[in-house]
């Protein structure tokens, strides 16, 4: 409609997209892996101690990145809904409409 135009697909497709880093930041996570595994194998007490506050700290940023993601992706797709609905009454309300004479 007219020369201002959304592209409700792309938005869409971004949602998507920052889905999936959601889910694998919270995958990471979950599972926190070989850091936290094998900090306890370090022997070192400093060492492990600070192998296991790096992979704390390391999980609560990635949780954080995931929730904004998650968020991020929650608002994109209300603004592709909102555009489409916007768009569909403005054609509506230009379409003309016929006239019943009775």
């Amino acid at each position: 409609m007219g020369r201002y135009q959304v592209q409700t697909g792309q938005l869409r497709e971004i949602c998507g997209h920052l889905r999936g880093g959601a889910r694998a930041a919270f995958d990471l996570v979950e599972h926190p892996g070989v850091v936290r595994g094998r900090a306890g194998d370090g022997g070192d007490p400093v060492l492990r101690e600070a192998a296991e506050l790096f992979a704390q700290r390391w999980q609560h940023g990635l949780a954080l990145m995931g929730a904004d993601a998650r968020r991020l992706a929650d608002v994109l797709q209300l603004v592709a809904e909102t555009y489409e609905r916007a768009d569909a009454a403005a054609t509506s309300a230009m379409t003309p409409r016929r006239v019943r004479r009775g």
